[in-house]
């Protein structure tokens, strides 16, 4: 009994040191999730990916690389976990102009690009459905330019 409650107890510290080390943007907790596939890190990437851990936005930038490298690691079942939070929270959240909001939302681009176009869609709609006011001081539109490239910049400057 205790040796399976030691193993749990371990289990939560490698959880515990992987949820600070990847909030804090260090490489290290890519190490740590690599070297302890038993671990389900699928919550704490999903926290990854829908909110934004920086210290200071505005000179960091986002980091939804960051938040990919895990998903793009993760198994296609914890993946298409992973997958579904987002669309959860992209679909349920109002479109503000927050860092968090910026950052699911360029997160949720570069995942319709690689494995769920339903996302880039999700993405579209929201913005066609903004009024102008919105889409000028609110809608990040770097996540458009993101999803579709060259149609994105030409979407963003109609």
């Amino acid at each position: 009994m205790s040796m399976i409650k030691t193993k749990q107890q371990n289990a939560d510290s490698v959880r515990r040191e992987f949820r600070r080390l990847s909030r804090l943007g260090h490489g290290r907790a890519f190490l740590v999730f690599r070297d302890n596939p038993h671990i389900d890190f699928t919550k704490d990437i999903i926290s990854l990916c829908v909110h934004d851990y920086t210290y200071d936005a505005q000179c960091e930038g986002n980091r939804s690389e960051y938040a990919m490298q895990f998903v793009r690691a993760l198994s296609p079942h914890a993946r298409a976990k992973v997958i579904a939070a987002v669309k959860k929270r992209l679909q349920g959240e109002a479109v503000s102009n927050s860092w968090h909001y910026e950052h699911l939302c360029i997160t949720a681009a570069k995942i319709a690009r690689e494995f769920d176009g339903t996302l880039g869609d999700i993405l579209r709609t929201l913005y066609a459905t903004c009024d102008d006011d919105t889409v000028y001081r609110v809608f990040p539109e770097s996540a458009l330019l993101e999803l579709d490239g060259f149609e994105g910049l030409i979407a963003v400057a109609r």
